[in-house]
């Protein structure tokens, strides 16, 4: 169950790894990696960014928002596809079981 929902949140964030790869090295991108653990790690290192960032953010939706400020700002035309991939990194949150505070 765990590998069908984090491949199903994988695929999106495909997408705009590219874009993000040249962006910046340091920024964990979700998607480079296919298995479910390297997802789950992919993601608490995007939480771990942002904690290290803004360090009152404890809940998934503040995480969620911060990595939206942080690729807004990277990322030209982040706007269009942000819902969705804000949406996505909640759930890989929740799947990965990755405590936020």
């Amino acid at each position: 169950m765990k590998a069908a929902v984090l491949a199903s949140l994988t695929v999106p964030f495909l997408l705009f790894a590219p874009a993000v790869a040249h962006a910046d090295p340091q920024i964990p991108v979700p998607g480079q990696n296919t298995s479910p653990d390297d997802t789950c790690n992919t993601t608490q290192n995007i939480v771990d960014t942002i904690k290290t960032q803004h360090p009152d953010y404890t809940t998934p939706e503040q995480i969620a928002s911060g990595f939206d400020a942080m690729m807004g700002a990277k990322v030209p035309g982040y706007q269009l596809f942000q819902g969705q991939q804000h949406q996505q990194l909640l759930d890989t949150i929740q799947a990965c079981g990755i405590a936020t505070s």
